[in-house]
Order: structure tokens, then sequence, then C-alpha cells
């Protein structure tokens, strides 16, 4: 090779070289750039939301939401209508853009504000490059050609206005780096002071420390504000509300029969909620299906190793003190400080039907004893220093033992699940009876003889297909577990409003349709809740 053609080799070399170290500066300085501009959506989240849903794979999620089973029900669902409106197009939106969603565009977040209707949301979510023109574009070809949209200014910021139809619009705030949609403008106006005032969520120390944590998030992730849930009944003597936690963590997963959630609590240790009462707990093995009559449709079992947490918690009220002057608070302080000397450390509500009679409910109160002899013998002596009466009795019988069923005053703890579902004969009384190791509490005495009956007889959840599975996905001890058919429960929120959240009476047209199982476990000063919602089939 002669010396002019070495040299013209070395010289393209160079400017090769020169031009891949330029490139390379300027990809360097580009994506700097994208770092830095890089936008936190929480920031833009204002800080009176009650509920946050984060996808970081919007098309996973929502392919998975159209191949479940339940894909039908999932409409009848009252949560969020921009959420219906993205599942619904997205693969559209997809499609018609050349190469795809970018992947900022990929991370999706939905903040849930009061009034709680369908159409308070907000959905945020970040823009790659030509993510904002496409989807500015697609927006303009797809609202109302007879209600031209409109811009206005907030705060110097333009928020642009998309009518849908004579009544409905969809208020846009676009950035350079970001979009927020909402069916409401006031709260695309929120999201902007929130932006220029920098007081977002992030503000709530406790929520910024879950979303700052180095945790692979699942395909969706739900963040509850647990601190005023809303109850589903409505008489004003029952509390509208109950405190769960400050902040619930939910990491979401679907198959093709079940939603699973998977979470975690936060809590500050002055907050006065139910989780918090149950790190005070002692965690108790999960009950036997032996010790629950096949059509049971409600089971609640709590750990009660911390009477005084759980008393409060339960009923909203203080735990009655030694000395008391009413003869609810005589009975109540009686009863709780015999537990806590002869039961064991958990006691189970349980509710069922018979054969003979689907349509009227019956209810128990399950309670372990450590020693049957000294605890039945010490009950029947206390039973008359706070009635001021003899002990009333009756008997019943079943394979050939004989059973006493005493009468109880009414007691607020057991009475709270028991209201409304359970008319007595005598309001102000309950009965007790002793059954192997075990001291159930009643409305009546129909409700101890049918469990009896149905027990002795085999006739429980033991061996059932569909219980067992639900079992075999639980952590082997709670510190409490509740299982419902929702089909049973959901229906008459003048019956079990004050057992669970406005939220299901509100969808029962989609929660009617499965089984829903809630454990709440602990480790380490943290409460841990899973709900698995098992598919039935539509009814």
């Amino acid at each position: 090779m002669n010396k002019k053609m070495i040299m013209r080799t070395v010289l393209s070399a160079v400017i090769i070289l020169l031009l891949i170290i330029t490139g390379a500066y300027f990809y360097s300085l580009l994506s700097k750039k994208e770092k830095e501009s890089d936008t936190n959506l929480y920031t833009l989240i204002p800080k009176d939301c009650i509920a946050i849903l984060e996808t970081d794979n919007a098309g996973h999620f929502f392919h998975n939401i159209n191949n479940v089973n339940y894909e039908r029900n999932i409409n009848s669902l009252k949560i969020s209508e921009l959420l219906y409106g993205l599942k619904n197009n997205f693969e559209t939106l997809s499609n018609n853009k050349i190469h795809g969603f970018s992947k900022q565009m990929s991370q999706i977040v939905v903040s849930f504000h009061q009034p709680n209707t369908s159409k308070d949301q907000i959905l945020y979510c970040k823009l790659g490059s030509g993510d904002k023109d496409f989807i500015k574009g697609y927006i303009d070809r797809n609202t109302s050609i007879l209600f031209p949209p409109k811009t206005f200014e907030y705060r110097n910021e333009k928020i642009h206005i998309y009518p849908l139809n004579a009544t409905e619009f969809l208020a846009c705030y676009y950035h350079q780096e970001f979009l927020v949609v909402s069916y409401q403008e006031k709260l695309i106006e929120k999201v902007i002071d929130t932006y220029l005032d920098k007081e977002s969520i992030l503000c709530d120390s406790v929520f910024a420390s879950i979303v700052n944590r180095n945790k692979t998030r699942m395909e969706a992730t739900i963040f509850i504000k647990g601190e005023q849930i809303e109850l589903g009944n409505n008489e004003d003597k029952y509390p509208k509300t109950t405190s769960i936690s400050h902040w619930g963590e939910f990491d979401i997963k679907l198959n093709p029969d079940a939603i699973y959630l998977s979470g975690t609590s936060f809590d500050t240790d002055s907050c006065n909620s139910f989780d918090n009462a149950l790190k005070t707990v002692e965690p108790v093995p999960n009950i036997s299906g032996k010790e629950l009559p096949e059509s049971t449709y409600f089971l609640c079992q709590l750990a009660t190793s911390n009477m005084e947490k759980m008393f409060k918690q339960i009923t909203q009220k203080e735990y009655p003190p030694l000395r008391c002057y009413t003869p609810q608070e005589k009975a109540d302080s009686c009863m709780l400080h015999y537990l806590k000397e002869y039961a064991e450390n958990t006691m189970s509500i349980i509710m069922f039907t018979t054969s003979q009679d689907e349509n009227t409910q019956r209810i128990i109160a399950n309670i372990p004893v450590k020693d049957r002899e000294s605890a039945e013998s010490y009950l029947k002596n206390l039973i008359p220093t706070f009635t001021g009466r003899k002990i009333e009795s009756s008997f019943s019988y079943s394979n050939g033992k004989t059973y006493q069923s005493m009468t109880l005053p009414r007691l607020t703890f057991t009475g709270h699940f028991v209201r409304g579902i359970i008319k007595n004969r005598l309001s102000e009384d309950y009965v007790c009876c002793f059954y192997n190791d075990r001291l159930l509490i009643a409305p009546n005495d129909t409700c101890i003889q049918d469990y009896i009956h149905l027990v002795d007889n085999g006739k429980v959840k033991e061996g059932d297909v569909i219980f067992e599975e639900c079992m075999a996905g639980l952590a082997p001890e709670s510190a409490c577990l509740l299982m419902t058919d929702m089909s049973k429960t959901i229906t008459e929120p003048q019956l079990y409003g004050h057992l669970m959240p406005n939220f299901f009476f509100k969808n029962k047209d989609f929660f009617r349709n499965f089984l829903m199982t809630t454990q709440f476990t602990t480790a380490n000063g943290t409460v841990f809740p899973s709900i698995t919602l098992t598919y039935k089939g539509e009814l």
C-alpha cells in the first residue's frame, strides 16, 4: 500500500472516530437532558386525593383486563370513566402511532378524588418524543364537531376543553413532558395549583416514604388512603366511617378467574387505626373448615390477645373499665375480663343458613376456651353477678349429647356483628353454650342448635373445593381473616353495611359474582393485608 493510500485510510479513520465521539457526546447531553426533564408524576397529584392507581406497563395491564373471564362484569364497576375510555381505546391508539407509544407514555397514573363518582378522577401520563402532537391530534379528530374545543388560561397555564356532547367534556393540560386529563375542569385547576405551588401528595411524609422505596412494581399498584373509609350503612346511630390505615399499598395481579391484591399498610404510631390495633396482637392459626357449616357465607376471625385494642377498633367505643355505671357497661366489662382469663386468643364470627330455611340468617360467635370445665363453672357463677337474676337455661340434644344454653345480656362486641342481621325474640338477651372446647354466643337458641347440628353431622366446609383453594393461598396464621360470599352480603347494605366499605355496595353488580378472602398478617411491626376475589361466574 503506497503512502498516499495509507494517509487517506488514517484520515478516514480519524474522521469516523471524531463522528463517533461527537455523536456520543451529543447523545450523552440528550440523555442527561431527558433525565433532568423526567417528571415525577406524583409531583402533580393534589394532596387531597383518596386513592392512586399506577401502572408502568399500560398496554400489558389493559391486555390482561381484556382477557379475564369476568371482563364483561368490569364495565359495571363505577370506578373511573377515564380508565374505561383508555382501556377501550388503548390498543387503537397504540396501533395508530407508527412506532407505538414511547416508554414514557406506558406509565399511567390515575388519582381519585371526592365525592368519588366515576368522573372524579385525574389521569396523568408522561410524554415522549412525538406523543404530545399525536395525542392532541387524536383527541381533535375524535371529539364532537358540533361543539368546537376551547382554551382557557388559569394562572398563565392553558387548559384545553374538548366537548364530547352537549353535557360532557374532557379538560386537558398539556406540557412538553406530561399530559393531564379529567372530566372536571376544577380538578385540572387543582393540578396546576399543585404543580406551581409544589404542594403535592409527596408532602405527605408517609406516602412519600412508600413511593420512594426501592421496590419492584407489579403490572399495577393501587394506593388507598384508609383514614376515613366510608361504610355501607345508612342509619344515623351507627358510625359512618372507619379508620383502617393511613395508607395501604396493594400490588394488583389478574388471572382469568381471580383478582389478587397483595398489600402493605403504612401508619404513624399515633394513628388510631384498625391496622395499628392488629400490630399489638399475636397471630393465631386459621380456623379449620371442620368448624364452619357448609353453608357459611361470612366469616370474621380475629386474634384477640389485646382485647382492649380490638374492642375499641371494632365497636369504636372505649374499653369498659372494671367500675361501670350502666348494666351494658357492667355486662361488657365482666365478659371481656372473663374472656381474657379463660378464652384462647381468638374469636370467630360465623354467619350461615340451613337447608330448611336458606333465607334466614344464622350467626354465632365461636370462642375457643383454655379449660372447658373451669371456664363453664366460672361463667355460671359470673352471670348472676351482672344480671341480678338466676341463670335462665334451656337444653338441646344432638347425636346423643345434651347441651345447656344460658341467657346472657347483649354484649357490645358481638352485638356489632349481629345488629340488623338477627331480630331477637328478647332484644336485650343473647344465649351462650359450651360445645366441645368452644364457647358459643348467639342471639337465640336456634342459631346455636342449628350450628351444633350441622357441625356434629359433618355438614362442614372441610373438603369443599373452593374453600380449600381459598385457604391454600393463605398464610397459616392471621391477625384477622375475613371470608364472604359477596352474593349473600353485597345486595343487602341495610344488614351488612356496617361490616364492609361502601365501595363494595356501590359496585354490587360486579362484586356479587365473587368470593372475597381478606387476610391480615403481621411481621416486624408491619401489617400486610391481602385480598383475593375468586370469580364464581356471572349471576
